[in-house]
């Protein structure tokens, strides 16, 4: 669904598509691209400069949000918190969240200890902990 941001003189300056790439995070997280730049506003799908907050993250669906995201090809990528980045940075951000998707499941199958996954996981104790218990 296309929409057009109206700046304050009635100007009709850019139009962007909302996405629904919400299965990553709570249901509400707002996801866009803004056609005629290439740039996506990733919302809290994307953290630069700290770990991803897991409190209300389904990590396990994490990826394939992010997915979503590097199927649009677009150059920048807008994080809900720190710098813009590129899809290489997105790529290595789904890396690290397989991870610890996997360390999920693995604890929740009762083959992997919270301590061993913490050991495993690319985030601090606390992220990692946030994890494990959704």
């Amino acid at each position: 669904m296309g929409r057009w941001i109206e700046a304050a003189d009635g100007v009709l300056v850019r139009r962007y598509e909302e996405l629904d790439l919400s299965v990553g995070l709570v249901v509400g997280d707002v996801t866009c691209l803004v056609v005629d730049s290439g740039a996506v506003f990733a919302g809290d799908l994307v953290e630069q400069g700290a770990p991803p907050q897991f409190d209300d993250a389904f990590p396990q669906s994490w990826p394939a949000a992010l997915d979503g995201i590097l199927a649009l090809d677009a150059p920048i990528v807008l994080p809900g918190h720190g710098n813009p980045v590129d899809r290489d940075f997105v790529r290595g951000q789904r890396a690290e969240l397989v991870l610890v998707a996997e360390l999920c499941r693995e604890v929740s199958a009762g083959t992997l200890t919270a301590e061993q996954a913490v050991a495993r996981s690319p985030y601090p104790e606390e992220f990692t902990l946030a994890a494990l218990a959704r």
